[in-house]
Parts: structure tokens; sequence; C-alpha cells
């Protein structure tokens, strides 16, 4: 379930004309998940198809080593986490490798444990008080955070999805203006790739947002992929604030 937050700390800048860093020596890996399907939640119709087209976009255009996974349950995440944190750990992907996770599916919160997402083989809401069979938000931060990236972009398009940290959900959207209009880019790539740095998105705060138009992109994920293609084809840099 997904809802759009135009303008939410994403904005275009221009492409600088030399670029000093040749990031395609680094490795940027995804991992890409889309639940339509699930035991004892209501279908979603459009969380598979975003996943798979921002799979191709991030393939195709980005030059990123993807894992997708299609109606996948909580051992099936948890797994694939795991293998990613042993791979950045043992440096399989090099020094300073990328990681960007995108999640598309039902969400949840509740006063007791929180925010939560739902995998393919959760048990309803009400049959699963401390929702032990979804994966509450403060453990899937530490997995993530357990991933030893240069940097980690977390894309969240579910309900509730803005709970995942506490700043996302007590704020409102921004006015989408980039923070950087008469910057240096080389010097600004420099200066951001020096550090480690953790980013979240999510496609709402604290509530409901709606999956969208059965066949078409959910409103957040058609705006993250339009961003995606308007970057790419317009040679553009993504930054988020």
């Amino acid at each position: 379930t997904q809802q759009s937050t135009s303008g939410r700390g994403a904005t275009i800048s221009p492409e600088p004309s030399k670029m000093s860093i040749d990031v395609s020596k680094i490795k940027n890996i995804a991992l890409v998940i889309g639940t339509n399907s699930y035991a004892n939640w209501p279908a979603l119709s459009n969380p598979v198809f975003d996943a798979e087209t921002i799979k191709n976009e991030l393939e195709q255009k980005y030059n990123y080593e993807v894992i997708y996974l299609k109606n996948p349950t909580k051992a099936q995440i948890q797994e694939q986490l795991f293998s990613l944190h042993t791979k950045f750990q043992s440096k399989a992907y090099g020094d300073n490798a990328n990681f960007l996770f995108f999640l598309a599916g039902h969400g949840g919160y509740d006063d007791f444990v929180t925010g939560y997402i739902v995998p393919a083989d959760a048990k309803s809401a009400a049959n699963d008080k401390f929702k032990e069979s979804c994966i509450k938000h403060d453990d899937l931060r530490t997995m993530i955070d357990r991933i030893n990236a240069k940097h980690t972009l977390v894309v969240l398009d579910a309900c509730y999805g803005g709970a995942f940290d506490q700043l996302i959900s007590s704020r409102g959207s921004d006015d989408g203006k980039s923070d950087y209009p008469m910057i240096d880019y080389a010097e600004f790539i420099r200066e951001k790739t020096t550090y480690s740095s953790r980013k979240y998105i999510t496609s709402g705060g604290k509530e409901y947002v709606p999956d969208g138009t059965p066949g078409h992109h959910s409103p957040f994920a058609y705006r993250f992929i339009a961003l995606l293609r308007d970057s790419y084809d317009n040679k553009h840099l993504i930054t988020f604030h």
C-alpha cells in the first residue's frame, strides 16, 4: 500500500562538466522486494510491478547488481539480509560498495510494537498480537545497519513506512528545492563520498497510503521511477536533504 509524497527530499541538480571520481569502479548492490500475494492479508495490485520496474532501471541504467525477491517470506527476507551482511563484511564487493534497499508491499503500525513490514507468510494482524510473524521496523533497521556499505539508501513504499524513522514520521514534505543551487559538483561528490551515509525515503509518514490503480505504478513508485529516468536521460545528479 502506497502514496506519493511529492518533493520529499529528492531534487535533481545539473551534472558537473567534469567528475574527479570514477564511480564505475564502485559496486552498487540493491535488494528489491515486491509483494502482491499474502497468506493472510489482502492482496495488492502493484508492488511486484513497481519492484520489477525499479529493478530494471537500476540494472540497465545505473549498473546495479540487483537481488530481487518476489512475494518473499519473513525467513527469505532475513536470510538475504544476512547474506548481504556477510558479503559486505568480507569485502566481497570491495571497500566502497553502496547498498540500496527497496520494498513495496503491506506495512502496519500499532502503539505497542510500533511499525512493521508484512512478509507474504505473515499471520493476520488479529492473530498476531505482537507481530512476531512480521518484521518490525526496529529489527529491519538494525539488520540494514549491520550491512557495512559505504552509503545506504532505504526506500519503503508501504503503509506507515515513515515510522521506520521518527524524523520521517514527524515531519511534513518539503518544498523540493535543492540545498545546493550553486555548488561545485566535483567538490560536492568528493565531500559526500568521504564519509558513510544512511538515508531513508518513505511513501508517507505514520499513515495509510494507497496502492494505486491496478496495472499502474503506485503514486510514490511512479514519481520515484520518473526521478530515476529523468536523472539518467538528462544526466543529472539526484540529491536528498
